[in-house]
């Protein structure tokens, strides 16, 4: 059993210990979707959407109000999960009899909890978490501690870096709900890797060629998950560009597009215009998030900023220590011209871009969560720099803020969203 096999095993065993009964409104949205393109096919969500308020209206039905990559996602976990129930005793499925989401007093005769089987619904849910949302982030690990080994760190350096980014950061408590900001970062660290490889002289041809064009395929489905991870794409296309890899440029970009091709068909068929998302038929609760600007962006304010990377409510500084010592690591990389520049420079592009964008984003904060989820997706490459920090700092520093952000986020896991790292 090779090191990486053991490494994901490991991870996902602990996700699995900690995979909650059942998301709420944010993940309800895509498994509305999921289950709807499942039971009825069809995009409209009108027999489950009393249970998310993240919900567009147009020509009669309801939608979903988000990219349905993670709905895409999920559907082949609820194939497999629909005979599994359906021989589940009863006693067992009552053990979930109680379970239940958004407002289910006010709409006990609705059409959701009124026909809907909820027991399934909320089992399903679990039962997706448990086989896509948390082994997918377990393979983001992978990514990682393939990417540190591939460009010259030693094993127990990136295996230490990668607990650390499995079980010390966000991505913890997000590998154990239905958030889409984990499947995010998994599509994009992925993508570097891979581009990484595609890279690299000593890899054939043939295989570089297929390596650019999966990484191309990978940040294309980042972009089907989440509108941000276009700015990553960007970073990708740059280094590219960098290196003057016309022919690979042009592979990436086939690759990009093939998702992102998919999207453009989902929303013609919906809103009749490939351009066209449900957020222009935002329900009218959520349209304060996105009246100011476009869609909700404007410019970075200097406040939003701060609160996105100092605040005690959502300060990624705050929530995760260690993700300073990750910026000094790849800022140290950068100005000292090290033979890994490029990689140093890619990290931090995504991540200050990042930052700059939900900076400038109306809904910052990401509603109620544990810390700033919509950072996330930069949480990877924070942690190369970590690893390229070792080469400067003592070790006990790094050692010593590891060890307080696997604090935060395995009491964080245990007990839910919080308003800050102290809350429990």
């Amino acid at each position: 059993m090779n090191t990486t096999f053991k490494l994901f095993v490991s991870i996902w065993l602990v996700y699995a210990l900690y995979v909650a009964p059942a998301g709420g409104v944010l993940p309800n949205r895509y498994q509305d979707l999921t289950f709807s393109i499942v039971n009825e096919g069809r995009f409209v969500i009108d027999t489950y959407h009393e249970n998310t308020i993240d919900k567009a209206y147009y020509n009669g039905h309801y939608y979903t109000v988000a990219l349905p990559g993670p709905a895409f996602i999920a559907i082949p976990a609820y194939l497999v999960f629909k005979p599994l129930y359906a021989f589940l005793p009863e006693n067992v499925k009552q053990l979930a009899g109680g379970m239940q989401s958004l407002k289910k007093d006010a709409l006990a005769d609705s059409s959701f909890y009124g026909r809907v089987d909820n027991v399934e619904f909320f089992l399903a849910q679990m039962f997706i978490t448990l086989t896509t949302q948390a082994t997918l982030s377990a393979l983001g690990s992978v990514f990682l501690f393939k990417t540190l080994t591939f460009i010259g760190f030693d094993t127990r350096r990136s295996i230490i870096v990668t607990v650390a980014y499995a079980f010390g950061t966000m991505v913890f408590f997000f590998s154990t709900v239905f958030f889409e900001q984990v499947l995010t970062a998994t599509a994009l660290i992925g993508a570097f890797y891979f581009l990484l490889r595609g890279l690299d002289d000593a890899t054939l041809p043939r295989q570089r060629a297929l390596y650019i064009l999966f990484g191309g395929i990978l940040a294309g489905t980042a972009l089907t998950i989440e509108y941000a991870s276009i700015l990553a794409g960007a970073v990708f296309g740059a280094l590219l560009l960098s290196r003057k890899q016309w022919h690979a440029l042009i592979l990436y970009g086939v690759g990009f597009s093939i998702p992102v091709l998919g999207l453009m068909a989902y929303n013609t068929i919906i809103f009749g215009a490939p351009f066209t998302t449900a957020y222009r038929y935002i329900d009218p609760v959520q349209q304060k998030n996105h009246a100011e600007g476009f869609f909700g962006v404007t410019y970075p304010h200097v406040e939003r900023m701060w609160g996105l990377l100092l605040s005690f409510d959502r300060g990624l500084f705050v929530f995760v220590p260690l993700a300073l010592i990750g910026l000094y690591g790849l800022v140290r990389y950068v100005v000292t011209l090290h033979k890994y520049r490029s990689v140093a420079l890619s990290g931090l592009g995504v991540f200050v871009l990042y930052v700059l964008f939900y900076a400038s984003y109306t809904d910052w904060r990401g509603g109620a969560t544990f810390g700033p989820r919509f950072l996330i997706p930069t949480l990877p490459f924070l942690m190369l720099g970590v690893a390229m920090a070792f080469d400067y700092l003592h070790v006990r520093i790094i050692y010593a803020l590891m060890l307080l952000s696997v604090a935060v986020h395995w009491l964080g896991t245990q007990f839910g969203f919080a308003e800050s790292p102290w809350e429990h």
